[in-house]
């Protein structure tokens, strides 16, 4: 019985490869030579008077045309493809060909000749004005091949025409017919992924990205701006990134990503533990656990986003990650699980933290608080941590600020961002000599890495809130320092 079971999994394998569903296919071609509807291609020719001379008017009339249905199994950018038609004589010997659908008027003004993509598994209709020298013979064979530059689909006119007789350029393509290739897939304005996981508090994480208004293909990103965002449903998050319901932390950060040509990398926070808790203040064994559950999380995530990075091409590294209460306590576990898919985190009053972890120094840390927020006192044992482990890390408390947002908090970031993006190079730099054995160990020794962390131009006073050259430094305590690689970041540090 075991057997047999093998042998019908087999069967239902090879026929899964035999009947694999082909990326390019063309559903029919049509030969219009008269005007059946209104659609078809329409020439703008002049308008002659009684005497056959130019009127100086223009007027459309039909042209006779090929309609041609195509369908792609993904959505494909139609930049990325090719659509084209060759006419034969009688004996199979080249007339003319066409290189891409028609450009002419068409029937409908609303309706482009050709997609900006052709969407996953919908039909697309083009046309091909037929050449007169084509239209001139009684009889000829059209052949139409549609595809890209790993496969094809052809198709004759008539039907009965044989394709191994003809020559075409494209024969190639057209043998790889029902082969699988690997392709970017083009971007909806708003994609949606589920991830599953084993974890009872979010046993599922839907991560949703939204490229820059406009943009189909991954690869003209300038890199992917990560929020966790606050919401109360997966649908409240859609509607803000849709720009349709607009919420605090979102506004500027669209703006952000939008002025910087950045993908933003979205998924919802949840309540994960208690507020307020913080590493040293839990019991081991309420901390192994909670800690073993976001292992989890952060793994399924990563993987998630890999997923991405397979399926639209987008980057793979070096992103900024931000979030704000709740959510900044997600983002700021998340960047230590996973330092390596970060350049830059700034968070706003996260309402707890993790212990701090080594290798998670060569992320650039920002985090901002407010002076009376029930977290100040927990920031800072934070901070101090980081500061022992060499973070290149700014920390700014606002004064008679509470649990809640602050303008400064959004200029900080964006300043911040906007210094990271800039300074990518070095990040690139360090990690390759990490990874070379003759430079690994000067690299390590090399803390914290940015060059202006190791000398910075300014330093601040977390207690006294006041920012002083790097020639002062001595002014302030070791304890109350924060390092400020920039002057336009000292001086919104020194907002008061």
């Amino acid at each position: 019985m075991k057997s047999l079971w093998i042998v019908v999994a087999l069967m239902v394998l090879v026929s899964n490869a035999l009947f694999a569903e082909p990326f390019f296919k063309i559903k029919s071609v049509d030969f219009l030579r008269k005007q059946k509807d209104k659609s078809g291609v329409f020439k703008n020719v002049p308008v002659l008077d009684k005497d056959g001379k130019p009127t100086g008017a223009m007027q459309k009339e039909f042209a006779p045309c090929l309609r041609v249905e195509v369908i792609t199994a993904a959505n494909i950018r139609s930049s990325n493809t090719y659509a084209k038609v060759y006419f034969y004589d009688t004996d199979n010997h080249l007339i003319t060909k066409v290189y891409s659908p028609s450009t002419e008027v068409i029937g409908d003004p609303r309706r482009p000749t050709q997609p900006v993509f052709y969407s996953n598994k919908q039909s697309s209709v083009i046309y091909f004005a037929v050449p007169d020298i084509v239209l001139k013979r009684p009889k000829w064979t059209a052949l139409v091949v549609f595809g890209d530059q790993y496969q094809a689909d052809a198709r004759t006119l008539p039907a009965n025409a044989s394709l191994v007789s003809l020559d075409y350029t494209e024969k190639s393509q057209y043998e790889n017919y029902d082969k699988t290739f690997t392709r970017k897939t083009v971007m909806d304005p708003l994609v949606e992924y589920v991830i599953n996981t084993k974890v009872s508090n979010q046993p599922q994480i839907t991560l949703m990205l939204r490229p820059p208004i406009g943009m189909t293909d991954a690869s003209q990103a300038k890199g992917v701006l990560a929020l966790c965002a606050l919401a109360g449903s997966v649908d409240e998050i859609k509607r803000k990134l849709q720009g349709i319901e607009k919420g605090d932390e979102m506004n500027s950060v669209l703006k952000f990503a939008e002025d910087h040509q950045l993908i933003i990398l979205c998924w919802g926070a949840r309540t994960l533990r208690a507020h307020g808790t913080t590493w040293d203040e839990l019991d081991p064994e309420t901390r192994r656990n909670t800690e073993k559950n976001f292992d989890e999380l952060a793994d399924k995530w990563d993987q998630g986003v890999d997923a991405l990075v397979q399926k639209y091409g987008i980057p793979d590294h070096n992103y900024l990650l931000t979030g704000v209460s709740e959510a900044a306590q997600y983002a700021t576990r998340l960047a230590l699980r996973k330092p390596n898919r970060f350049l830059a985190i700034s968070v706003h009053i996260p309402n707890g933290f993790d212990e701090p972890r080594p290798e998670a120094a060569k992320t650039l840390w920002c985090v901002t608080m407010g002076e009376l927020d029930f977290c100040h006192d927990r920031s800072l044992r934070f901070y101090a941590k980081c500061r022992e482990l060499h973070y290149p890390i700014i920390y700014k408390a606002f004064i008679g600020i509470g649990h809640a947002w602050h303008p400064s908090a959004d200029t900080m970031r964006d300043a911040f961002f906007e210094w990271a993006l800039s300074i990518q190079d070095q990040r690139e730099k360090y990690e390759a000599e990490l990874a070379d054995p003759l430079t690994s160990a000067q690299a390590a020794a090399r803390v914290p890495w940015p060059d202006e962390f190791r000398h910075p131009p300014f330093v601040g006073d977390v207690v006294n809130q006041e920012v002083y050259p790097a020639d002062q430094r001595d002014m302030v305590p070791q304890g109350f320092q924060v390092d400020l690689p920039t002057k336009q970041i000292a001086d919104i540090w020194n907002t008061k």
